[in-house]
């Protein structure tokens, strides 16, 4: 199965992930970083922190963007819509 990598950036310099995930394919991917930005926006409200201006990307094993999943667009999102385009 391929391996996916991600990189959580906002306000700072961002977090990037060095181990990666794999998963089957670019969607699946982009469902789990919809289904995280959920996690951590239901922990974040019993937090200051300002999840709305943080961004997840995810890049393939040759360091390709896959996807940028901002979290402002998450947020809007009914909780059976999970692949973004």
């Amino acid at each position: 199965m391929p391996r996916y990598f991600f990189r959580l950036r906002g306000a700072s310099e961002g977090v990037n992930d060095p181990d990666g995930e794999e998963f089957e394919n670019d969607a699946a991917a982009r469902n789990h970083v919809t289904v995280s930005i959920r996690m951590m926006l239901e922990e974040g409200s019993r937090t200051s922190t300002d999840y709305v201006s943080l961004v997840f990307d995810v890049m393939n094993e040759e360091g390709q963007l896959i996807a940028t999943v901002p979290f402002n667009e998450v947020i809007h999102l009914s909780p059976g819509e999970q692949d973004l385009p």
